[in-house]
């Protein structure tokens, strides 16, 4: 199966050439296997704080895995497709960069509606954010952060 690769830029000089790849897997390869590929390939560029987060995303689904670069952990388990799935439905995904854990906690804070300074969540809305997955997210945002 061919899955076709891009990223978002890290800065003014990472915008002279892009950043789509075509790569080539095998049928049964994993999410794992695709980031040990990109990451042999140099995908993801070097940046100065390495302490990144790179969330991998598709035309349907917003966060497919997360990859912390000060850690080298991913995250995954927030989409129930697997990559021939994804491959199949539109052979594309997508990298966005976070400049830190705090910046991507954020996010997924403002994809829920829930105000992160507040000190109770509102509930239904908290709930959504468990149920999707999101509170391991959040918890590893935060042992990155102290």
């Amino acid at each position: 199966m061919n899955i076709e690769v891009n990223r978002e830029s890290v800065c003014a000089g990472d915008d002279i050439v892009g950043h789509k790849k075509v790569y080539q897997l095998v049928n049964n390869a994993t999410y794992e296997d695709l980031f040990n590929i990109l990451k042999k390939d140099h995908f993801f560029p070097h940046v100065a704080s390495d302490n990144e987060v790179w969330v991998m995303t598709s035309k349907h689904y917003w966060c497919i895995f997360s990859y912390y670069t000060k850690t080298g952990k991913i995250l995954t388990g927030l989409c129930e497709k697997s990559l021939k799935d994804i491959c199949a439905s539109s052979g594309k995904v997508f990298f966005e960069y976070y400049s830190s854990p705090e910046k991507w906690k954020k996010r997924i804070y403002e994809m829920y509606n829930i105000d992160a300074n507040a000190i109770i969540f509102d509930g239904g809305n908290y709930r959504s954010l468990v149920n999707d997955g999101f509170d391991k997210e959040i918890k590893y945002c935060d042992a990155l952060m102290k």
